[in-house]
């Protein structure tokens, strides 16, 4: 094992522990307990409060928000006791109570306030209507108000009309805006940047307040920002709010149309429309939304605004990873990397809390959802989004002292949090002695190559099996296949070139120099040998002999008696060809298949992935299955089956295939064929796989890269339509998932 790992960029990400609030579905007093307890953590701008139904778990209509913004712990505004084990099992986290938060899992939002900027914050009173409760955030007490004061943030009571109310939100003075400051996303998938969003409702609409403050706590706060606020509905100073939404425009670095989205989940659409009116703009009539970069100040103060009517919750709904990063060049060890970096958040002295930092960038770091991978590189360290992260205390400097463990470790560690015991199958054990032995594995990667080899092996199962069926009739099938297995003295397969290419020939190879050109790199590898054959008129018994151990006369193995070598025409020794034992026998199991799908698993990703091929799994409940191939790709788990004709693919077979990786918590089903797979097949796996949110990968040749799928390639009808590219085509491997 290499202790030594060399240089490297490691990142450092900083972020604030990450709560989703559980409230009582139609609960003003739960709804406006979680505000006022967001209002004071840091990043409380960004997390969700989501109502719980009767049932103890959160809405099917809002629980999906949680793979968008992934907490790290539920916390139960009310009603602990009884949601707590439906919350946990719904959520797979940790549940918490409000009582535990202002105790453990939090740092409040007064010590990541910078000593420039907004010294004035605006805020409502705890009992004030929902819109300006929502809009601009609450103290609870003075308490409260004193933490703020302490770092220089006096915080004012709302402003005195809805205009005030909009332009604290607008120009982010507001004091849950301030919740936000220093948090960000070091990554965001899909499209930056969005339209205004103005959301209108009744002063006390619990309905409005909910979806507008999940709304906004999904809007990116540093990569792709856009504006937003909560509005109601009765407007008088349109001019000036219109001023205001024209200046917010003017800043952005990009151009989109619509300007601005107006939206509201209890108003209708004509009051919408009377808004639009009254405020002076444009309603926007495109089909689409487009967003085009520009350069902030960029001249548009005559171009009129226009706003549309639409649910801003796609602009959205993306996927990201949170934190404010440092990225440092560290020294990775196996057993003692130390990494060392300043705080990219400038933390105020004095405020006790805990935070989290995030260990990125070399792919060592990237692993699946396993909190035993995740200690293997620190004892205390979690696993969140499939990070390594540690929990801490504000610092302003932070020193480190990691373990980089094996990929295999990682796998293993995943399967023993999964209660899944492993162990090599006979392919399996096969397989791994073929690419332990033969380092120039590449070489069998060729459609000819394959059929070479295929040509001079000893198929000794079938053989042994079919001779077995008539000897021994009254011998069950299962008995007599394990004798089968067991009888390897057969012997092997010794051919000379020409009977090698009438094994072969066909439209592709249509001269014995093709073969030749193909055995002189396998004989050189190792896979072919080459020798004479030898013929006893003693014992009858035809010996191979290799070039290196041949003598004149040779000498009979058997009986050691003198025989003569084969003869050609020309009355020379003829060159014959046999498999290396070890490809001879891993051909007759039809296990290069699983060679030649590690080989390109490792072409694509890299050394540091871990494919097994061919593994023995016992699951929970005793049920046990083989996969032909089970990898650790960076951070995913991949599981797949290796056939050797693309018939042998039934949709049966499919469905017991996407069983075992659901069983085993994989991402991606690997189908892999080197003869082909036919397009029909790959389709309906595609169809299947899409069903059950499973990504799929294949292989259909011996050279082609391993190309990946997803429901991103299903028609708008929901039916694959896929294309491949030619056989035997190197292509570019795909960007891996970080």
């Amino acid at each position: 094992m290499a202790e030594e790992l060399g240089p490297a960029l490691v990142n450092v990400d900083v972020r604030p522990i990450r709560l989703t609030y559980a409230v009582a579905d139609g609960s003003e007093a739960d709804f406006r307990a979680a505000v006022l307890e967001a209002s004071s953590r840091w990043g409380g701008l960004q997390e969700l409060i989501l109502p719980v139904g009767s049932d103890g778990r959160i809405l099917e209509e809002w629980f999906p928000l949680t793979d968008v913004a992934p907490p790290d712990y539920v916390c139960a505004t009310s009603n602990f006791a009884e949601w707590r084990n439906s919350l946990q099992e719904q959520s797979q986290r940790g549940v918490v109570d409000l009582s535990y938060v202002q105790q453990h899992a939090t740092l409040h939002a007064a010590a990541v306030q910078p000593s420039f900027g907004h010294t004035n914050v605006f805020a409502a009173q705890p009992d004030d209507n929902l819109v300006s409760l929502v809009g601009l955030g609450a103290a609870s007490d003075a308490e409260q108000l004193s933490a703020w004061q302490a770092v220089g943030q006096t915080v004012f009571p709302q402003p005195i009309g809805p205009l005030q109310v909009a332009g604290a939100q607008l120009n982010e003075s507001s004091l849950i805006a301030a919740t936000g400051r220093q948090c960000g996303e070091t990554a965001l998938y899909g499209v930056s940047g969005g339209p205004i969003v103005l959301w209108l409702s009744e002063p006390d609409s619990l309905e409005d307040a909910l979806g507008f403050w999940n709304t906004r706590a999904l809007i990116p706060v540093r990569l792709a920002h856009f504006a937003s606020c909560i509005l109601p509905r009765d407007w008088e100073d349109a001019g000036e709010l219109k001023a205001m939404l024209e200046a917010v425009r003017n800043k952005q670095n990009y151009v989109y149309e619509p300007d601005m989205i107006v939206y509201s989940r209890s108003l209708d659409e004509t009051t919408l429309r009377a808004f639009i009116a009254t405020l002076g703009v444009k309603e926007y009539s495109a089909d689409t939304f487009s967003l085009t970069p520009t350069t902030p100040g960029t001249a548009r103060t005559a171009q009129q605004l226009t706003a549309a009517i639409a649910n801003p919750s796609w602009f959205v709904a993306r996927r990201r990873d949170f934190g404010t990063r440092a990225t440092e060049p560290t020294y990775l060890r196996r057993n003692g990397t130390i990494i060392t970096v300043d705080s990219p958040v400038q933390f105020r002295p004095g405020i006790g809390g805990e935070v989290r930092l995030r260990f990125s960038g070399p792919s060592a770091f990237t692993i699946p959802a396993s909190l035993s991978a995740a200690k293997l590189f620190e004892r205390n360290a979690v696993i969140a989004q499939g990070f390594v992260e540690v929990s801490t205390w504000p610092a302003a400097h932070y020193t480190f002292n990691l373990a980089i463990p094996e990929r295999g470790a990682i796998l293993d560690a995943y399967l023993t949090d999964r209660r899944v015991t492993h162990g090599l199958s006979d392919k399996g054990r096969l397989a791994g002695g073929v690419l332990g032995a033969i380092p120039e594995v590449d070489r069998i990667r060729d459609t000819v190559a394959l059929r070479v080899i295929d040509a001079l092996t000893t198929h000794r199962f079938k053989y042994e099996l079919r001779e077995m069926r008539r000897e021994l009739p009254e011998v069950p099938e299962a008995r007599r296949e394990e004798f089968a297995r067991r009888l390897m003295n057969v012997r092997q397969e010794t051919r000379t070139l020409e009977r090698i290419f009438e094994e072969v020939r066909g439209a592709d190879v249509a001269a014995p120099t093709q073969i030749g050109a193909v055995l002189n790199p396998l004989a050189d590898a190792g896979i072919v040998l080459r020798g004479f054959q030898a013929d006893c008129p003693v014992c009858g018994m035809k010996a191979f002999i290799e070039l290196s151990d041949a003598t004149a006369p040779a000498i009979c193995p058997g009986c050691r008696s003198e025989a003569p070598y084969s003869l050609d025409n020309a009355s020379q020794p003829v060159i014959h060809y046999r498999l290396n034992a070890l490809i001879d026998r891993a051909s007759d199991q039809g296990v290069l298949g699983h060679v030649i799908v590690v080989a390109a698993l490792r072409d694509l990703y890299g050394d540091d992935v871990v494919a097994i091929p061919g593994t023995n799994l016992t699951f929970p409940d005793g049920t046990a299955r083989e996969a032909d191939i089970l990898a650790l790709v960076h951070g995913d788990i991949w599981s797949g089956e290796v056939k050797p004709g693309s018939d042998d693919f039934t949709d049966t077979q499919i469905h017991r295939d996407l069983d075992l990786v659901e069983a085993v918590g994989a991402s991606t089903y690997l189908m892999a064929c080197v003869a082909g797979i036919e397009l029909s097949t790959i389709d309906r796996a595609l169809t299947f796989c899409a069903a059950r949110d499973i990504r799929l990968a294949i292989l259909v040749g011996p050279r082609d890269a391993i190309r990946t799928l997803s429901k991103l390639d299903l028609q708008p009808s929901g039916v694959a339509s896929v294309t491949l590219p030619p056989a035997d085509t190197p292509k570019s491997a795909p960007p891996s998932k970080r």
